[in-house]
């Protein structure tokens, strides 16, 4: 499965190209965490929201080292 990509057209201020980057990565991972723990709370007893996460991280991480998106 190929990640989905996003492309994201904006324009800042000069010399505030670095913050306003930063803001948007902010809020895309807290809007992917948010849509993520739903998931897990609807498919998961309590007990288990923690080990599913950590296999959803791994099997991530797995595939962004596959896609050559990070290296470890």
């Amino acid at each position: 499965m190929k990640l989905p990509q996003i492309e994201v057209v904006c324009k800042f201020p000069e010399g505030e190209e670095k913050e306003g980057i930063q803001r948007i990565n902010d809020a895309l991972c807290k809007f992917y965490a948010d849509e993520l723990f739903k998931v897990v709370k609807k498919n998961y007893p309590q007990d288990q929201w923690c080990d599913a996460l950590d296999y959803i991280h791994d099997r991530l991480e797995k595939q962004f080292i596959d896609e050559g998106l990070i290296t470890k």
